[in-house]
């Protein structure tokens, strides 16, 4: 599952990593209240949250999915690093600066995104 807050190069990137690893992303969600809801619901392995989406702050909604789904892993992307320390604090698995990618490989490859392909 992953949140859709980023811009379309972004999103190709993760998604391309995501499947080259051989698991299927079954979400995009653009506002961060709708990603608590589905995290929620889904219960995914993997969680990419951008920190910049409409609807609550991204470090909230990190705090919400920590206690809908303790067991879901969160990668975070952020262009702040200032953020890094919170993001980790709140549960946060990985944190990926954009447009930074260097991580994203290990980051991603914490779980699967939801179920694998």
């Amino acid at each position: 599952m992953r949140a859709a807050g980023s811009g379309d190069v972004l999103r190709g990137v993760i998604g391309h990593v995501v499947e080259e690893a051989g698991f299927e992303i079954v979400a995009e969600i653009d506002v961060a209240t709708h990603l608590v809801a589905a995290v929620a619901a889904v219960k995914p392995d993997l969680v990419t949250l951008d920190l910049w989406l409409p609807g609550i702050s991204g470090l909230d909604a990190l705090r919400e999915i920590r206690k809908v789904s303790p067991t879901t892993r969160v990668v975070v992307f952020s262009a702040h690093d200032a953020w890094r320390e919170q993001a980790l604090a709140l549960g946060a698995a990985r944190f990926v600066e954009k447009p930074y990618f260097e991580s994203l490989e290990n980051a991603i490859g914490l779980g699967s995104i939801a179920v694998p392909a």
